[in-house]
């Protein structure tokens, strides 16, 4: 597996060397999962398709693999970035039911 990964990160990242070489504009790539069937390609497509949305918040340039089974020595974005999110509608909600409370 690690192996599959390491070479797909390469493509991706080759891609990317590429385009900005040929074209001069930085590029994301995201991944999906993989699937056993042709019918789950929709999931994976989606999981790319959100990972590309975290550009916006992470800069560009990026490459963001959604894969579900990470190393261990690798980011779970989507669990880091679910957090960030909670976090942040905690501290909202906090926020509009003590309006003043963080005037002091």
């Amino acid at each position: 597996m690690i192996s599959q990964l390491f070479t797909k990160n390469s493509i991706c990242q080759e891609i990317q060397q590429k385009v900005k070489e040929v074209i001069g504009i930085e590029t994301s790539i995201g991944i999906g999962s993989w699937v056993r069937s042709p019918q789950e390609l929709v999931y994976s497509y989606k999981l790319a398709e959100k990972a590309i949305g975290y550009r916006y918040l992470l800069g560009g340039s990026l490459l963001l693999d959604m894969e579900e089974k990470k190393t261990d020595n690798s980011i779970n974005l989507i669990k880091s970035l679910e957090t960030l999110t909670e976090d942040k509608g905690r501290k909202q909600a906090e926020s509009d039911r003590n309006p003043g409370a963080d005037r002091a």
